[in-house]
């Protein structure tokens, strides 16, 4: 079935805003049914430029949540060969660089986090 035939594509969404518009619910919703799915999405099909600018927030947002929370042992720092930033936290300072009623949002800081015991 083609897009125009199908009576629930809408042919409204045709700017990247629409687009962010659709896909954000539905990957907070994938990301509550399906985690695993979810990440395959942001690991292998969301645009780089899109990854990059959604790390880049993730990240920002983490630090002030982390700063919040004293006593936690987080590191951000460069990565040697890209020159992205990494935000290098404990395992189990991982519920706190976020809210913990945002599944997807706790997805994200997994993946683009890097994790120690």
């Amino acid at each position: 079935m083609s897009q125009a035939s199908d009576p629930t594509f809408s042919p409204a969404i045709q700017s990247p805003q629409e687009h962010s518009a659709v896909l954000s619910p539905a990957l907070q919703y994938l990301a509550e049914v399906d985690p695993g799915s979810a990440r395959w999405f942001v690991r292998y099909l969301m645009a780089p430029a899109a990854k990059a600018q959604l790390r880049a927030g993730i990240l920002k947002a983490a630090q002030g949540y982390l700063q919040e929370a004293e006593g936690l042992d987080y590191e951000l720092k460069l990565h040697s060969q890209s020159g992205d930033q990494i935000l290098s936290l404990r395992r189990r300072a991982l519920p706190y660089a976020g809210p913990d009623d945002d599944p997807f949002g706790q997805l994200l800081l997994s993946e683009f986090c890097k994790l120690r015991d």
